[in-house]
């Protein structure tokens, strides 16, 4: 779908604060300073701050991570300065209201802000979106701000368990290896191969990600790591006729690489006919017109999914576990 007018000004104005980054840097007089990191991507975005007479008079910000997460650094920097603390407060109220599912449009007041409206439609996205008032929140508390309230706290799962109570995330999983040290690089990775062209019959009952680790995932301070993947990946090829574990390597660590090929029981005695056909359509070579089309009608598609690139973005190997799941026991 062709986007908009609006839609592709908005991403031109995210991509110049993110290019051309205002009031990016230290600051020219001693400031107090946030810090708010998504654990999930990475991001990183640190505001730094001097408040005079209960306004801001000085806000510049520093950070790494996605045009999302910088851009929208970039522009609360421009919103922010020379309003009061309360004013911030509000403004972060209604932008945080305004990129919920059903949020209201984002007010003028929101500035350049305002581009990020879009976001809502991926919710996974909106969390980098909101990081740099985050980060702002905790030199406005030091600095006297609205009543020196925190920001109310997420609702949680009623089966989570409050932070105080779980295991650091270097601990949490089923094996002594930490998380950091086990990098989604590591090629968590599985081809799903034609599950919509085969209707596949009903899954057995397989374990679910809850019951196989204790907690749901994406539950705060619990990160499974690479052998705890590989673990339950182990499980459910045991349990379900649909999947299949190839090792295809080592990482630089040593650790073995699985591959999970996830497919209907029918097309199972036929993969590697699908495999050569995929060949033989992607090098083209000595292929007619006519035989591309009778070995695309005969194939079937793969779709090929990696579960992430960097070893500080966690979110990918995490969610890699829900979806093989999902895949292997649901029937939608």
């Amino acid at each position: 779908m062709a986007a908009s007018g609006s839609d592709e000004l908005h991403q031109a104005l995210i991509r110049d604060h993110f290019r051309r980054p205002r009031n990016r840097g230290e600051p020219e007089e001693p400031a107090t300073s946030g810090r708010a990191h998504n654990r999930f991507c990475g991001d990183t975005v640190i505001i730094r701050v001097r408040v005079e007479d209960g306004r801001v008079a000085e806000i510049t910000f520093d950070g790494r991570g996605c045009a999302i997460s910088q851009a929208a650094a970039s522009m609360l920097t421009v919103v922010a300065k020379g309003k009061n603390l309360d004013t911030i407060a509000r403004l972060r109220e209604m932008f945080v209201d305004g990129l919920g599912p059903e949020g209201p449009p984002l007010p003028k007041d929101l500035g350049d802000l305002r581009a990020l409206a879009g976001v809502k439609r991926f919710p996974s996205r909106v969390r980098c979106a909101v990081l740099p008032f985050d980060a702002l929140l905790y030199p406005l508390l030091a600095a006297g701000g609205p009543s020196r309230r925190r920001p109310p706290a997420r609702q949680r799962h009623p089966k989570e368990r409050s932070p105080r109570h779980t295991r650091h995330p270097m601990t949490a999983g089923a094996t002594a290896h930490p998380a950091t040290r086990a990098p989604a690089a590591a090629a968590a990775v599985f081809a799903l191969a034609a599950l919509a062209t085969v209707q596949a019959p009903a899954a057995a009952q397989l374990t679910t990600p809850e019951e196989q680790f204790g907690y749901r995932l994406g539950t705060d301070y619990q990160l499974v790591n690479y052998e705890g993947l590989t673990g339950y990946w182990h499980l459910l090829a045991e349990q379900s006729d649909r999947m299949t574990l190839e090792s295809i390597g080592r990482s630089e660590e040593g650790r073995e690489q699985w591959m999970a090929t996830i497919t209907s029981p029918a097309n199972r005695p036929n993969l590697e006919r699908y495999k050569e056909i995929s060949r033989r359509l992607a090098h083209a070579e000595g292929v007619s017109e006519a035989e591309a089309r009778e070995l695309a009608a005969e194939g079937k598609a793969v779709i090929w999914i990696d579960g992430g690139l960097h070893a500080t973005e966690v979110l990918g190997i995490q969610q890699l576990m829900e979806l093989v799941w999902q895949m292997a026991s649901r029937n939608d």
